[in-house]
């Protein structure tokens, strides 16, 4: 037993000295819509209320910041509003719902998204200045069917200039002023409950300390850290290329493809990262990456991939049933179930080798 004990502590540090330990990387993942039940095709954007020169920057910032697989989406601002409609809308400081519902009705759009701005405090701050509060703002949205002319739901943003880099950390390094920022994280919060969105996960990244490259691919994980995906693709891309066995290279690869919508080539270049030990972390981040997936097909109600899903898509309270089960006959089973230690059928090998190891 001894041996026993002592082998799977080597092959522990043989899989520490590949993959090694792993840290927390800020990544932007597509999300369904919050308020409405399916993905629009066309969406008005009616005029802004509030300060007419934050206003107009806010309704610019929500035409720009979409990502590119949003651009499918039809948007008709105001002006476009006027020239399919020939309905003259009001202007930012007195709006008109029922002009702008009418112009989004003879449109053809699905939804009409309308925004106040509230508050806004977007004086530059001194960045020495520690106690100065951030700049801020507030944004009051509807959402309404236009077919039926119903609000489907209302939302309050209050957003400030820390709040939009924590939850947009790209924002810290497109550039701009703090109240571009502000702006740009009102921007994407409104689009949040009207079609798909990116929001914020953290994934984990395989951090090797002693095997070949290691030295690379901590260097591109410090890149992720910042959310500079981009940067880390490059230097574990190095890494690959210099030693094609770096298993920990490969798999930051495969999440560097997830961060840019190319599921793919993420679960090809996984496969570089597989390993034949039982507990090996790329089996957990496998289906992680397909939940991803599963959840980009949702939001833009695209269908299930030519080779089908090898996870099976969370149930839903409406899909959720009881199902029956057949028993299994012995002759139907793998023949390696038949040898010693080995998984039972629809176990992955960590749940096997985590269960207690007993003796009867």
């Amino acid at each position: 037993m001894a041996r026993v004990d002592l082998i799977c502590l080597w092959i522990g540090v043989a899989i520490a000295a590949s993959t090694g330990c792993r840290t927390f990387a800020p990544m932007q993942v597509w999300r369904s819509p919050q308020v409405i039940p399916t993905t629009p095709q066309r969406i008005a954007l009616g005029p802004i209320g509030g300060d007419p020169e934050i206003a107009e920057r806010l309704h610019q910032e929500i035409l720009q910041n979409r990502n590119s697989a949003n651009q499918k989406i039809a948007v008709l601002d105001p002006p476009a509003l006027e020239r399919e409609t020939a309905v003259q809308l009001s202007s930012h400081v007195e709006r008109s719902d029922i002009a702008s519902l009418n112009a989004a009705k003879r449109a053809n759009t699905e939804y009409l998204l309308e925004a106040e701005v509230i508050h806004s405090d977007l004086v530059e701050r001194d960045p020495r200045d520690k106690k100065a509060p951030p700049e801020s703002m507030t944004v009051h949205c509807t959402i309404i069917e236009v077919a039926t002319g119903q609000k489907l739901g209302e939302s309050t943003i209050l957003m400030d200039r820390k709040t939009a880099e924590k939850r947009y950390p790209d924002l810290e390094w497109t550039g701009g002023s703090a109240s571009d920022r502000v702006i740009k994280g009102v921007a994407r919060a409104s689009w949040e409950t009207i079609g798909p969105h990116l929001q914020k996960e953290k994934v984990y990244l395989a951090t090797p300390w002693i095997s070949l490259g290691a030295g690379t691919v901590r260097k591109g994980n410090a890149h992720a850290k910042q959310g500079r995906w981009d940067l880390a693709e490059r230097e574990w891309q190095t890494a690959v290329s210099l030693h094609p066995s770096s298993k920990a290279g490969w798999h930051n690869l495969s999440l560097a493809a997830v961060a840019k919508e190319d599921f793919d080539l993420a679960k090809s270049r996984m496969e570089h990262a597989n390993s034949w030990v039982p507990w090996d972390p790329s089996e957990s981040s496998s289906i992680w990456i397909e939940r991803q997936q599963q959840a980009f097909h949702t939001a833009f109600q695209l269908p299930p991939p030519k080779e089908g899903w090898t996870v099976p898509t969370p149930p839903t309270l409406k899909t959720m049933e009881v199902q029956s089960t057949s028993p299994v006959e012995i002759e139907d089973l793998p023949w390696w179930t038949a040898l010693p230690f080995a998984k039972p059928p629809g176990w992955t090998w960590r749940s096997w080798f985590s269960q207690p190891l007993t003796f009867h």
